[in-house]
């Protein structure tokens, strides 16, 4: 497990190198404005799909328990080809709703390739596949460029088509990759359609919350790339999406991922055994680690931040400079908050989990409309993130010490 926590720190910065290459080369080859279009439709799709996060968890947790593969597989089945069709229909509306315009049939291969994606990443973490899910890290971004390398130069599809094709075709690529990998020790069920037992139920309940929970975390930030393009423009909507979102994401797939998979199962087995020292000296150390992130990613954003974004991306994204620093400080919240939830999460309390997740995105409209009439820029808005990551941090540590005290007592 420690091996395979420090090589996915390794694999996670590899992977951010492949694609930050890969993104300034889209911002020489494609418009800003293009750009903005394409990442907000992934961003989109995405958001759908991370409802099946908390399926991730739930699946380790229940097939560790004894819990039939098969009959979770086929329950998964299920319910991401109905959620895909869901999303599907929905995110075309929203699109056109509000002026992205993209083919029904790129949307519709986007979803269809997420949800093959999804559904065999997910059993990485439910056979405990560590040292595949390193590989898939970094096989990401290198079968996107390899697919758009072939679209782009060998086929000769020009323009924006050659993104929207790339990306389904290296998600697809991915998942066989997963599916070669496994199906020695772990072959494909049957399709039936399960009964549900108590454990399926449980199953379900747990990946319930938890999906709900992940999607309300991510929320914040697509609220944040609606409020960019409704409130500010197009330009600094893609200046959001190509340089601040994209560092940010970063700075937490290298710091906080690692708390969600290796963190939380030590917390469980703890609370478990009822070792509350043991307990109390991770949360010192969480608390020094959130500290050494979030003056990690603020010092490099201000340091590196002006020359890397010249460099990748070119002078034209040089306004996105300071919202990247004003952002990066709010890391160290995230980080906090997240071990704190891992703490509800290992007291079973799936619920108040989700509910700290959710109080974010209430906060985040109201502290960005609330500081627009002032700062009516992209810094306003990377100010409004830090305030409802500060304020997630706060409510998670009130519900998360509490939570303790009444074990404590119990025991």
């Amino acid at each position: 497990m420690k091996k395979a926590f420090l090589l996915s720190i390794f694999f996670t910065i590899a992977s951010i190198i492949i694609s930050l290459w890969f993104k300034s080369l889209g911002a020489s080859l494609f418009s800003k404005e293009d750009l903005a279009v394409f990442y907000t439709v992934l961003d989109l799709v995405g958001l759908f799909m991370l409802l099946f996060i908390g399926f991730r968890a739930s699946m380790s947790v229940a097939y560790n328990k004894g819990a039939n593969a098969a009959d979770m597989l086929n329950l998964f089945r299920i319910i991401i080809a109905a959620v895909t069709l869901i999303g599907l229909a929905s995110s075309f509306f929203i699109l056109r709703a509000t002026g992205f315009g993209i083919s029904f049939w790129y949307l519709a291969l986007i979803f269809a390739a997420f949800a093959v994606y999804t559904y065999f990443s997910n059993q990485l973490g439910m056979y405990r596949l560590y040292a595949d899910t390193n590989v898939v890290t970094i096989l990401e971004p290198l079968a996107l460029i390899a697919w758009f390398s072939v679209v782009y130069y060998l086929l000769g599809i020009v323009g924006v088509d050659a993104l929207y094709l790339a990306a389904p075709l290296g998600m697809l690529t991915t998942a066989l990759y997963v599916l070669i990998r496994k199906m020695r020790s772990h072959p494909e069920p049957t399709f039936f359609v399960p009964s549900i037992d108590e454990r399926l139920k449980a199953f379900l309940k747990n990946s319930a919350f938890g999906g709900a929970e992940f999607v309300f975390g991510i929320l914040i930030l697509y609220l944040a790339v609606l409020f960019v393009g409704k409130m500010i423009s197009l330009e600094a909507l893609g200046e959001f999406q190509v340089v601040v979102k994209s560092f940010f994401m970063y700075f937490i797939s290298i710091f906080v991922f690692p708390i969600v998979k290796f963190i939380l199962p030590e917390l469980s087995y703890l609370v478990e055994k009822g070792e509350f020292g043991r307990i109390s000296r991770l949360n010192r150390f969480a608390l020094f680690y959130a500290a050494i992130a979030g003056v990690g990613a603020f010092g490099f954003s201000t340091i590196f931040g002006h020359a890397l974004i010249s460099w990748l991306f070119g002078d034209s994204y040089l306004p996105s400079y300071m919202p990247l620093v004003i952002l990066s400080a709010a890391l160290f919240f995230v980080a906090l908050n997240t071990y704190q939830v891992a703490v509800l999460k290992s007291l079973d309390r799936f619920f108040l989990s989700m509910s700290v997740r959710a109080c974010g995105s209430l906060f985040f409209p109201i502290y960005a409309f609330a500081i627009h009439p002032i700062l009516p820029t992209l810094e306003g808005v990377s100010l409004a993130l830090v305030f409802s990551y500060a304020t997630m941090a706060l409510i998670s540590h009130f519900f998360a010490k509490n939570e303790m005290k009444k074990l404590a007592l119990k025991d």
